[in-house]
């Protein structure tokens, strides 16, 4: 916690403010490890104040070290003026309107300046602990997968159930995200909501799933096909499969993210389906399923060791379905370690699944 504190105030510093305001759950939980619904976090050139209500008050003088708890409505206004603060930053896109009002209110003679998420900007490079985190929340969400049974006649629904009652199986792990299960043209979709659709035949099965365990998530996404391969589902598969791997050789710090999103991209525009391929090739994660690096061709910033992200091209083509294979990587001071290992070489549909 103390690097990562460090980390945001060199960012204060160079952002020439005299604190910052920080109002996430989530960042506040990155910086001081408090779970707690509601409470804001101040940081100024050497102290920090934890502000939340009676509810958490107690809990937090408890758990919190290193960090000043104070019950926010009574004392942060004369706590922000009695340090000299005069330039106060807060993340603009984490801020409503009624709640900036109500500390322009309180809060007079101070400017407040709106600046972009700081600690989002640190939460891109994760540390050993935070990779350790994703790790397991990883293997929660393979398990859920290869333990599951799937058989002719049985509805999306139902199979969305089995992986999401397997993960919470896990001690406290929940799913990062509503599972997306799809079958044959819904696969088309990328975010398909499932339904009563049943499987049956040569069907495609598209399976996105994550796991959220000790506050950090997984995403994986597998594409099978329920019965014989076809040629058609065969070569859209192996140009997916080859797009994400072109990607995946590339990345290594100082490579730009728009190089990565690009080679994949070619190779699906090289082989013709180009015009079925319209998300980007992936996303960071950590705290949250989707977070910094945006993993597209509009971002030219540069990888560094320890940026974890999904690699997850695909094609979707209306009326036919749709193959996406997702797998989540860390970028190393050599290169990038590929965090599943659920194979992804074409296979046919799932086996029947361990006994429950």
């Amino acid at each position: 916690m103390k690097d990562r504190k460090k980390k945001l105030r060199l960012l204060i510093k160079k952002n020439d403010i005299d604190g910052f305001l920080v109002v996430s759950a989530v960042n506040i939980r990155y910086l001081t490890g408090f779970k707690g619904s509601y409470g804001f976090l101040l940081l100024t050139g050497k102290d920090e104040y934890l502000f939340t209500d009676s509810r958490y008050y107690t809990e937090a003088r408890k758990l919190i070290k290193g960090t000043k708890i104070r019950l926010a409505e009574r004392t942060w206004p004369e706590i922000v003026t009695r340090y000299g603060v005069k330039k106060l930053g807060f993340a603009e896109n984490n801020l409503n309107f009624g709640l900036y009002r109500n500390w322009r209110r309180k809060i007079k003679g101070i400017r407040l300046i709106p600046l972009p998420d700081l600690t989002a900007e640190i939460r891109q490079v994760k540390d050993g602990q935070e990779i350790n985190a994703i790790k397991k929340a990883v293997r929660v969400a393979q398990r859920a997968l290869t333990g599951l049974t799937l058989r002719p006649g049985i509805e999306e629904r139902e199979v969305k159930k089995q992986i999401e009652d397997s993960i919470r199986e896990y001690p406290g792990a929940e799913p990062s995200f509503p599972t997306i299960v799809a079958f044959g043209g819904n696969s088309s979709m990328p975010h398909h909501h499932p339904g009563r659709n049943r499987l049956s035949g040569s069907q495609i099965v598209m399976i996105d799933l994550g796991a959220r365990l000790d506050g950090y998530s997984s995403d994986l996404t597998r594409t099978y096909l329920a019965g014989k391969i076809n040629s058609k589902f065969k070569v859209i598969y192996n140009v997916v499969l080859s797009a994400q791997k072109a990607a995946m050789e590339a990345i290594k710090p100082g490579v730009s993210i728009e190089k990565i999103d690009r080679l994949a991209r070619d190779c699906i525009t090289g082989n013709g389906f180009g015009r079925y391929f319209g998300h980007a090739l992936g996303h960071g994660i950590g705290m949250l399923v989707h977070e910094k690096p945006a993993i597209n061709y509009y971002n030219k910033q540069k990888l560094l060791p320890g940026m974890v992200f999904s690699v997850e091209p695909g094609i979707y083509i209306p009326g036919w379905g749709g193959v996406r294979i997702e797998d989540l990587v860390q970028v190393t001071a050599n290169g990038c370690r590929i965090l599943t290992d659920i194979p992804r070489e074409l296979n046919a549909m799932i086996g029947r699944g361990r006994k429950r």
